[in-house]
């Protein structure tokens, strides 16, 4: 390998996000403000990666769906579940679990 593709191969290790990287940052701007070089990286590999896309999809409507349920005074969450409600989730989360 040249010294200059190695050195091209280096600098673009800098540049582009590995998918658990990615995912961090997804979470982390959902709670703070990325730097500018973070939000370049992130848009770099949103665009190149379907499943980060997706996951960043799913975590803001899980947390727009969240704040709509939040007390705007106390910010907590309002919402409490029946036990047979919590045992219908449990039940279907360890049926996806299975069957995957």
């Amino acid at each position: 390998m040249s010294k200059m593709k190695r050195i091209l191969m280096k600098g673009m290790n800098h540049i582009m996000l590995d998918c658990d990287t990615a995912t961090y940052l997804i979470t982390r701007s959902e709670f703070d403000k990325l730097n500018c070089v973070k939000r370049m990286q992130l848009k770099m590999h949103l665009a190149g990666c379907k499943y980060c896309r997706r996951f960043a999809e799913q975590s803001k409507y899980i947390s727009e769906q969240l704040n709509k349920i939040r007390d705007p005074q106390t910010q907590k969450l309002s919402v409490c579940l029946s036990d047979k409600q919590k045992k219908k989730i449990s039940t279907a989360i360890e049926n996806q679990v299975d069957n995957a």
